[in-house]
């Protein structure tokens, strides 16, 4: 949720920033001496550039000792990354709210904004799955997903959509938290559950923060 630009990338641009000077320079010079008998070689920095490259389809910038474009490269490196995230994500089963809510690798809204602490871990927890939830202790005991029963209204599993849209045991602060959102948006009722979920987090992640 953070977006930080991952070490992978980062490293690639500043890699390829300095094959670029490299590859400018007169072949006189003893900088670029070393840098042809390490490509030549395939040694470790040029071996991990062209890694870099191939994994982005441009292992012909390598071979062919091209000046590298360093926007269109951090444009690919992060789409490598985010299909990586794509899938990871959905090896893990305690994400199972987390991969509804986000859909794009990048820093998302309640980490940006002006939230105290509390707010913003709360948030975290209920993104990932890690909120108190019978969902979540219940698998310290080993129960099955099904036995995970809500402690407080005893009806359903006890997961995040239920924590925040259907115990009943909630009902009255529920209430008042969703008439202030029907103010903003007079369709909210209408929406599905996992939709409502979107729009607080986008649009009023303050007030969805002080409800959990």
């Amino acid at each position: 949720d953070m977006g930080w630009t991952p070490n992978l990338v980062r490293w690639g641009i500043n890699a390829l920033r300095l094959w670029n000077r490299l590859v400018t320079l007169p072949n006189d010079r003893i900088t670029k001496k070393v840098f042809n008998m390490d490509r030549n070689t395939h040694n470790y920095w040029s071996k991990n550039v062209l890694n870099v490259l191939t994994s982005v389809g441009m292992a012909n910038v390598y071979f062919d000792t091209e000046q590298c474009n360093l926007n269109v490269l951090k444009e690919k490196l992060m789409n490598v990354v985010n299909e990586k995230w794509k899938t990871d994500v959905k090896c893990k089963a305690k994400l199972r709210t987390y991969i509804k809510l986000k859909q794009t690798f990048k820093a998302e809204k309640y980490v940006i904004m002006n939230l105290d602490r509390d707010e913003r871990s709360y948030l975290a927890q209920l993104r990932v799955g890690n909120l108190p939830l019978r969902i979540e202790t219940g698998r310290y005991c080993n129960e099955k997903v099904e036995e995970r029963i809500c402690p407080v209204c005893n009806i359903n599993v006890e997961d995040e959509m239920h924590f925040l849209f259907d115990c009943n045991f909630y009902s009255d602060i529920r209430e008042t938290f969703h008439n202030s959102i029907r103010e903003s948006n007079v369709n909210f009722d209408e929406l599905a559950h996992i939709e409502m979920t979107v729009f607080l987090f986008e649009k009023k992640p303050r007030q969805l923060a002080k409800y959990v």
